[in-house]
């Protein structure tokens, strides 16, 4: 057996990392008897988790896992999934100096505190939008407080609640240190060339000067009133006499600059504006109704503000310019406004990863030009609308983890020619699965797991030659695999487990399936094709 000083590599032998994954550096307890690490559950599941063992490789336990699952074989209902599902993306593990909890950092702006039995947790936001890089997070020697640091970016402690942030260093994107400047700068003549002949621009600069205060919040993002505008950090110009346009702000372009403030209502003035990112950032408040002014506006993204609240205003569909609109992952609440569907120049609508409630509007079936819509991650009810059936050119529709989608699989959803991926996972939908499905001519990943779908799997699945990821377990299926699988040369993951499935499986697919339970690894292969 080999060894690395005290730690046998066999113990770990049935816990792999996922290819071109490199797990993070583990972590002694402070008393140095047990020690923390991430890794994978299992050859074939490849679940990952969180676990601490003894140091001899005994008494190995499940501090946070994929599988949902905590140290005491409990469920772990209020672990936030946007976390469980990034468990493969883990970056940092790390013992508190008096041991009574474990740090976690992922790709999430947010760190986890477990305790080390997986029984209690709590989340902790670092003050400035970053995300925490690995190795640079760390205790103090009397585990009082936290130390987070981004290369280049901000030096913050703060202590072991998230209170009392100390900023030590800040290095977002920011002008000489100025005023924020007065915006009858704009009509000088330096920021806005010839302020007679662009009036617009002055207006455009008045504009974004009076907003910059809110927007910027307690971070020193500033806008140089002693240069051109056109210099200005995310500021986007239209220059070109190609197109006979005055010169106006036509894009305002600032995700992951530091931004904690609120979104300006005054920004809804920006008559020209075309495009609009303040994704990524640490803005807080609501979104305004104003930006419903923005009558040219092509594509909004206000997605990754994790201190973003309130409901999306009903005015955001005004935008009959708007192409693209997302705001995924932040605190949005309220419904999908029913005026959505009035974007009929939308191709690409995310709103997942919110906590929005009540329906999911049949007016998104109006959407005709809308390639992708994903509403996931969220707290909808009711019927899936057969409406969305009405949407030719979708080619990804994901629905998944809202757990309270109640009712039927639309049989309409099998007209979206265009469809590559359907996720309807995580939810309460009943019935059996529509053969319409297998019309889904380009699909390549269709997921229902997790739903109390009942009767077999239709035969017509099995025309679904570009299948690739077909995603059945947790429901109440029952009967056999059809043999009509065989034609899914394309298959390379097949989850069934949960359910009760009789007969055998098709030749063709069976390495595909995956083993998770005792009633799939029961079925044996087919003798003939």
């Amino acid at each position: 057996m080999s060894e690395i000083g005290r730690i046998p590599l066999a113990w770990i032998g049935d816990l792999p990392p996922r290819p071109r994954e490199i797990p993070p550096r583990p972590s002694w307890s402070p008393d140095g008897q047990r020690i923390a690490f991430a890794a994978a559950r299992g050859t074939v599941g490849s679940e990952w988790g969180v676990f601490t063992a003894n140091a001899d490789g005994t008494d190995r336990r499940l501090v946070i896992g994929a599988g949902e699952i905590d140290a005491g074989g409990r469920q772990i209902e209020s672990i936030d999934l946007s976390f469980r599902n990034r468990l493969d993306r883990i970056r940092q593990v790390e013992w508190s100096p008096d041991g009574s909890e474990i740090l976690l950092t992922s790709d999430l702006p947010y760190l986890l505190l477990v305790s080390p039995d997986g029984t209690k947790h709590r989340w902790l936001t670092p003050p400035l939008d970053e995300r925490p890089v690995p190795g640079l997070v760390a205790w103090s020697p009397d585990g009082s407080r936290i130390a987070i640091h981004s290369p280049e970016r901000f030096l913050v402690t703060m202590d072991r609640d998230g209170g009392d942030p100390r900023i030590l260093y800040e290095g977002y994107l920011h002008l000489p240190d100025k005023a924020h400047g007065d915006p009858a700068d704009c009509s000088a003549g330096v920021v806005v060339p010839r302020p007679d002949a662009n009036p617009g621009l002055v207006q455009d600069c008045e504009v974004l000067l009076r907003s910059l205060a809110v927007l910027a919040g307690n971070a020193r993002f500033r806008w140089d009133p002693s240069l051109p505008i056109t210099s200005w950090a995310g500021v986007v110009i239209e220059t070109s006499t190609s197109k006979g346009l005055p010169l106006r702000v036509r894009g305002l372009r600032l995700e992951k600059v530091g931004l904690f403030g609120s979104i300006p209502p005054s920004l809804g003035d920006l008559g020209a504006l075309e495009s609009l990112n303040l994704a990524g950032n640490r803005l807080t408040g609501e979104i305004p109704a104003e930006l419903g002014q923005l009558a040219k506006l092509q594509d909004l993204n206000l997605s990754e503000n994790p201190r973003l609240a309130g409901g999306i205003p009903p005015e955001l569909g005004g935008l009959t310019s708007l192409r693209i609109l997302n705001l995924r992952t932040n605190r949005l609440t309220g419904v999908v406004p029913p005026e959505s569907g009035q974007l009929t120049e939308l191709t690409r609508l995310d709103l997942s990863s919110n906590e929005l409630r009540g329906p999911i509007p049949p007016q998104l079936g109006q959407l005709a030009n809308l390639t992708e819509l994903d509403l996931g991650f969220n707290q909808l009810t009711g019927a899936i609308p057969p409406e969305l059936g009405q949407l030719a050119n979708l080619t990804r529709l994901d629905l998944s983890h809202n757990f309270e989608l109640t009712g039927g699989i639309p049989p309409e959803l099998g007209q979206l020619a265009s469809l590559t991926e359907l996720n309807l996972s995580s939810n309460q939908l009943t019935g059996t699965i529509p053969p319409e499905l297998g019309q889904l001519a380009n699909l390549t990943k269709l997921k229902l797991a997790s739903n109390q779908l009942t009767g077999a799997i239709p035969p017509e699945l099995g025309q679904l030659g570009k299948l690739q990821e077909l995603s059945l377990p947790s429901n109440r299926l029952t009967g056999a695999i059809p043999p009509e699988f065989n034609r899914l040369t394309d298959l390379t993951w097949l989850g069934l487990w949960g359910n009760r499935m009789t007969g055998c499986i098709p030749r063709t697919v069976w390495h595909a399936v995956d083993y998770r339970s005792e009633d799939n690894r029961a079925l044996p292969v087919c003798e003939r094709e």
